[in-house]
């Protein structure tokens, strides 16, 4: 059944709503097409009816007065009437009924209407427990499992960031451009040409679901990640080149069917394109854009499925209150805040800035406002990247516990240190002969040797 969308058509709620969230508007459409169903009335109407029957000198068309104690309002009655038809559906809740009753009530409060009590709810807020955490051995497995280049930097980023799928969403390619400005001449060319596991990108953004708060979010993500976006970028630019080539095939071929054809790949050409504004995360489930935090969801729910039927009985992919999965983008969140925590203590960064030494890191990570700070304090607090800032400093200990394949990590930075000793080993040996050189020099003017050489025909 399709439903009206009041937000739009309705001049009072529109009025109410406009500079709301999307989501939020349709919560909205939700609340009052219910309501219209139960009642056959708008919100406007609704409106109309509360102002007349709480204004003591309002009178109808027969000159009667309009106004109604409280309890005999037909804003009360309606109020309770919705109340009962939330309840009696068994698939919402507690959380839900209170939520749509804040929404139904919001239209009236704006127009100082008044209302009966709210209902006293009775709410168990959930808790995440370290038991319903997802694994790392459970993450590399939904890795291997996954069927499109994008699900493994998807599934990772969470994990390694702390970051929402909210925030996540708004990812472009000049996000990450951004975010590894110091390895590269601002070119995804450049960047491309370096060694992954020599980057560590650097996020600092406004947290889409505390963007009224004001907080601040600075994350970082491993070298790992990193090698997952050029996989996934190269991988993107080659089945790019390919749709390409094959269109400019199929450019004089006039055969209807291969007319299609053409459209199709048109649209995948400008799906795959990148430039520094394309979404980041492209995948079968969105067409020209990007994937929304939906469709995000639900890549994590169907790899949750199959992480089930992989493990069996041993997995326990849903919580202790059975509602959320347990491969979700929160819980590996959860799972990055908490590796951090618990490994903060075995890292040791120097702390040059006493509002850095008091700062609750793990909070910025994850964007929330530190327990003993504001969003002020924390602004002062955090200074300009750089390789050597303490915020970086502090998130490159704590890479090795924030690792999923740990051997691959472990050969490359063994890789790295023996490419090191090679330089310095080169450097010595340079610095050795130059010394030498020199030496040689001196002892050649002090004695006279070329001349003496010089003399003798040598």
């Amino acid at each position: 059944m399709k439903r009206n969308n009041f937000c739009q058509t309705d001049k009072l709620l529109h009025q109410r709503v406009k500079d709301l969230s999307k989501s939020s508007q349709k919560e909205y459409n939700y609340v009052f097409d219910d309501i219209y169903h139960l009642t056959g009335r708008t919100p406007t109407e609704l409106v109309k009816i509360g102002l007349q029957e709480q204004d003591p000198y309002a009178t109808n068309e027969k000159g009667e007065k309009t106004y109604e104690y409280l309890p005999f309002r037909t804003i009360t009655s309606i109020h309770e009437e919705y109340e009962e038809y939330l309840r009696k559906n068994s698939n919402i809740k507690e959380s839900t009924i209170k939520g749509r009753l804040l929404y139904f009530r919001s239209l009236f409060n704006k127009h100082r209407i008044e209302l009966p009590d709210m209902p006293i709810f009775h709410i168990k807020k959930p808790r995440t427990r370290l038991k319903e955490l997802p694994l790392d051995s459970e993450l590399k497995l939904a890795i291997e499992l996954s069927t499109e280049p994008l699900q493994p930097l998807l599934f990772l980023t969470p994990r390694v960031t702390g970051l929402r799928l909210s925030d996540m969403e708004t990812f472009t390619y000049n996000t990450v451009l951004e975010a590894t400005k110091l390895y590269h001449d601002g070119t995804l060319e450049d960047l491309l040409s370096k060694n992954p596991y020599e980057i560590i990108p650097r996020f600092e953004l406004d947290p889409v679901k505390t963007e009224k708060q004001g907080n601040l979010c600075i994350t970082f993500a491993t070298p790992e990640w990193t090698y997952y976006f050029f996989r996934y970028t190269k991988w993107r630019q080659r089945k790019y080149e390919e749709a390409v080539d094959e269109l400019e095939r199929l450019k004089h071929d006039v055969r209807a069917k291969n007319k299609h054809r053409k459209k199709r790949l048109e649209k995948r050409i400008e799906k795959l394109r990148i430039t520094n504004e394309s979404p980041l995360w492209i995948s079968n489930l969105s067409r020209t854009t990007g994937l929304t935090k939906g469709s995000m969801g639900r890549l994590f729910y169907d790899m949750n499925e199959k992480l089930m039927y992989e493990l069996g009985p041993d997995y326990n992919y849903k919580n202790e209150d059975n509602n959320y999965g347990r491969f979700r983008a929160h819980n590996l969140r959860k799972l990055f805040s908490t590796t951090c925590r618990v490994n903060m203590v075995k890292i040791n960064v120097e702390n040059r800035n006493d509002k850095f030494r008091e700062l609750d890191i793990v909070s910025l990570f994850t964007g929330h406002t530190p327990p003993n700070m504001s969003n002020s304090e924390v602004y002062d607090a955090v200074e300009e990247d750089s390789f050597d800032s303490e915020l970086r400093q502090v998130y490159t200990a704590l890479v090795p516990f924030n690792t999923i394949y740990r051997e691959q990590y472990d050969l490359e930075q063994e890789r790295q240190r023996a490419l090191e000793l090679q330089k310095e080993n080169e450097r010595i040996k340079k610095d050795i002969d130059s010394a030498v050189n020199k030496k040689i020099s001196e002892v050649f003017n002090e004695y006279g040797i070329e001349e003496i050489l010089r003399k003798h025909g040598l």
